[in-house]
């Protein structure tokens, strides 16, 4: 009997290591919170520099508590942004720590809007919740193994 030709297998052998079921597919949803979300990382990212600028420039110019309030305001703007842009970056890779970190702050946006009473920004948390709950299985959440890991 002639050996079968160099790269293929006999269907009896099973495949090699890494080469597992294929990870869920991305939801199109995901893409767009995904991408939506790593434009407001980079547009807190340069809000917070902006902000850390002119509170540097107020300092020097002798604003005082301006000056100090902006760069305070930059500095949680800048945090604020890197987080946005580390659960943008995770929710595109599909994992599980972003799902649960997306849910949290859509939750805490909804509780500041209602506290606000400003019912047009609780619109899009609403929305982005309610879809990160009826996909959580494409997470892993709620049962089965979390895709991409």
């Amino acid at each position: 009997m002639s050996a079968p030709p160099v790269g293929t297998m006999p269907p009896s052998m099973p495949p090699p290591a890494g080469y597992g079921p294929m990870p869920a597919k991305r939801p199109i949803g995901v893409t767009i919170i995904a991408i939506l979300s790593f434009l407001a990382g980079l547009a807190e990212i340069f809000g917070g520099l902006a902000f850390l600028a002119l509170g540097a420039f107020g300092a020097a110019a002798g604003a005082g508590m301006l000056g100090a309030f902006s760069g305070i305001l930059g500095g949680v703007l800048l945090l604020i942004g890197l987080v946005t842009l580390a659960v943008a970056i995770g929710l595109w890779r599909m994992r599980s720590w972003a799902w649960w970190v997306a849910l949290i702050v859509n939750v805490l946006s909804i509780l500041v809007s209602i506290g606000l009473a400003s019912w047009l920004s609780l619109v899009f948390p609403v929305i982005i919740v309610i879809y990160l709950i009826v996909i959580r299985d494409k997470f892993g959440i709620g049962g089965g193994r979390p895709a991409g890991m």
